[in-house]
């Protein structure tokens, strides 16, 4: 996970509509949060496969990396519903298949540059 990044984070309630933001190309600040779970890019550029660190955070704080998933090699909707939905599983972190502590910024949207 790109460690310095800073992200905005796009409260999103409809799983449809996370499944089509996730599989649109987006700025490497953005972030969505579905169901407490937040979906971070973590894309090298814009241009480069579409990654997505899969992010819990924690009740002291904290952030925990639970998995990391590369969407743009899904081309098919269901298929991007179906590991959402997995994702959403890795809340739990005793079950989750890894728990990487990781250290995040989290800012209001419209102050970096590419959303000026």
């Amino acid at each position: 996970m790109t460690h310095s990044r800073k992200y905005k984070i796009a409260k999103i309630t409809d799983v449809k509509e996370l499944a089509k933001q996730i599989m649109t190309t987006q700025t490497l600040c953005m972030g969505f949060e579905h169901e407490g779970v937040l979906f971070l890019n973590d894309s090298f550029t814009e241009d480069s496969a579409q990654e997505y660190a899969i992010v819990i955070p924690q009740k002291d704080g904290s952030f925990a990396q639970t998995e990391s998933v590369t969407f743009s090699w899904i081309v098919d909707t269901e298929k991007v519903l179906e590991t959402i939905g997995y994702c959403l599983t890795t809340k739990d972190l005793a079950t989750a298949p890894i728990v990487i502590p990781v250290n995040i910024q989290l800012f209001p949207h419209k102050t970096c540059r590419f959303c000026e």
